[in-house]
């Protein structure tokens, strides 16, 4: 069981934990310094001389019947698409997916043909029928876009023919007005996911080296959250997964928790090389959260003589929460690559979480396989929820966003004026950092200040004071209390009142 303290909850970027041990030791191996995993502004990621040769043979999932001889297929016999997908039961005899049709890569020129495509099928597995593309979501709509995949659909309910998804898109590479890479979109349906209308704005964007990717949403105990994993613009590195929440669900996201990131390399675990696509479900007594999640070794020949990111063998891990803040992660996958059927032998990518009966008792997974005579296709595995074993909760501590509300700490909850958007780089910085002060969303005026905070909420500097209208587009801290002593290592909070209301925050990392 993992157990992370407050100090690693509440890491945006990069932690610095004892479990990142894998650095440079002048050997090219394991061991040696404690450094970060990552690289400020290179991203890159260590390396290990003796990653696994094969794949964890643990598995707490069946392959279910009509997977013994292949992926899953269309009624007409063709096999259901490859990309980032994810399938949900509505009610019985109703299965609905949603995969991209047209896979994207950040940074590109607008892909217009970038699509995602519905089917519809009784029980899920052998029987999927093509319903065609989805019409409201369009590149053509976000002059910014360059394209979208890994979407997460949502039914209000059995009955009901309301959705709500949310899905990564691609950030054009000539555009100013959000940060590169992936952003998190936002969109709802009221005729089963037929036609969308998209959120105009991203609920979630990246710090310009690193980046959201693939979102998962839950309800939970009427709490909103969403998790995503954070991927390096550049170099595609997965470190961790990021959990945030939201008051309505809708916008103001906020950071609470880093909930699962890359293992020891030392102990050449199956997850030392990246960790990422998260999938969370509640479980059927509502007391707690599951997530999925992929989880790969490096392959450190590869990647030491290259520079390429190449992995070996990819699982599917589980991590579980009771108040979506402390996560304890399993040791062994609880999904792995199997020598039949012959097309998943290299690797169970992509999970998709669905109870598979009213009851809530049987737990399908859907993933992509990869194996021999194939690059991918869709699959799924099926429990019972009682057969599963599942690490034990961590004892649980007030969220960060509950810890900011404290009389002692300073609010962040933002206020209903509207949202400013703050930008820092470069983040982690080591001495100054450009901070960027965006009001034209804020919709009041008024006395108008940018202050830093440490995480305890103790006041460290205020930057700027004065009325909105004359608000600096751009302010620099120079890591510096208001006595002029260097702050030490750490996060910081960046944040804007206007009228005496926070209208935005923002998180730095300082290290040294």
């Amino acid at each position: 069981m993992r157990r992370w303290f407050l100090m690693t909850l509440i890491t945006f970027v990069i932690p610095t934990h004892d479990a990142w041990a894998c650095g440079e030791d002048g050997e090219g191996g394991c061991g040696g310094e404690l450094i970060p995993a990552l690289r400020v502004g290179s991203c890159t990621v260590p390396t290990c001389s003796d990653p696994p040769d094969t794949a964890p043979a643990t598995s707490q999932f069946l392959r279910v019947a009509q997977m013994a001889n292949g992926p899953l297929t269309l009624n007409n016999g063709n096999v259901l698409p490859v990309g980032c997908y994810a399938a949900k039961r509505k009610k019985q005899n109703y299965y609905l997916a949603i995969t991209a049709d047209a896979l994207i890569t950040p940074g590109n020129p607008p892909d217009t043909t970038s699509a995602f495509r519905r089917f519809i099928g009784r029980n899920g597995l052998d029987d999927w029928s093509d319903a065609g593309l989805v019409s409201g979501i369009s590149v053509s709509n976000f002059s910014w876009m360059t394209g979208f995949l890994c979407p997460d659909p949502h039914f209000e309910g059995p009955t009901s023919s309301n959705m709500t998804m949310f899905f990564s898109a691609g950030v054009d590479t000539a555009d100013t007005t959000h940060a590169p890479g992936l952003v998190v979109m936002r969109a709802t349906s009221t005729d089963d996911g037929a036609s969308w209308t998209v959120d105009p704005d991203p609920v979630i964007e990246g710090d310009g080296t690193y980046c959201p990717y693939m979102p998962s949403y839950v309800e939970f105990n009427g709490r909103h959250l969403l998790a995503v994993a954070w991927i390096c613009v550049n170099a595609g590195v997965h470190p961790e997964i990021h959990v945030y929440e939201s008051t309505n669900g809708i916008d103001n996201w906020f950071p609470i928790a880093t909930a699962v990131m890359q293992g020891d390399c030392t102990l050449g675990d199956w997850d030392d090389g990246a960790v990422n696509r998260p999938r969370m479900i509640v479980d059927p007594t509502g007391s707690k959260i599951l997530m999925f999640f992929s989880g790969y070794p490096w392959d450190g020949t590869a990647y030491e003589g290259t520079g390429a990111i190449t992995r070996k063998w990819a699982s599917l891990g589980v991590a579980v929460s009771a108040n979506g803040c402390d996560w304890a992660v399993a040791t062994d996958p609880i999904l792995s690559p199997s020598d039949t059927p012959y097309w998943d032998v290299n690797t169970t990518i992509i999970p998709s979480l669905t109870y598979t009966n009213d009851a809530k008792t049987r737990l399908r997974v859907y993933y992509i396989g990869r194996g021999s005579g194939h690059d991918g296709a869709p699959a799924a595995a099926e429990t019972t929820f009682a057969s599963l074993t599942l690490p034990e909760c961590p004892s649980t501590t007030p969220c960060w966003t509950e810890l900011e509300r404290a009389p002692s700490v300073a609010d962040v909850e933002p206020s209903d004026l509207g949202r400013a958007r703050i930008t820092a780089s470069p983040n982690p910085t080591t001495g100054n950092v450009t901070i960027g002060v965006d009001l034209s969303r804020v919709r009041t005026s008024g006395p108008t200040d940018v202050a830093i905070f440490d995480v305890t909420g103790r006041a460290v500097r205020t930057l700027w004071e004065g009325s909105s209208p004359s608000a600096p587009a751009h302010l620099v801290w120079d890591g510096r209390e208001s006595s002029g002593r260097r702050v030490s290592a750490g996060n910081y909070l960046v944040r804007v009142r206007v009228a005496g209301e926070i209208v935005g925050t923002h998180l730095i990392t300082h290290i040294r």
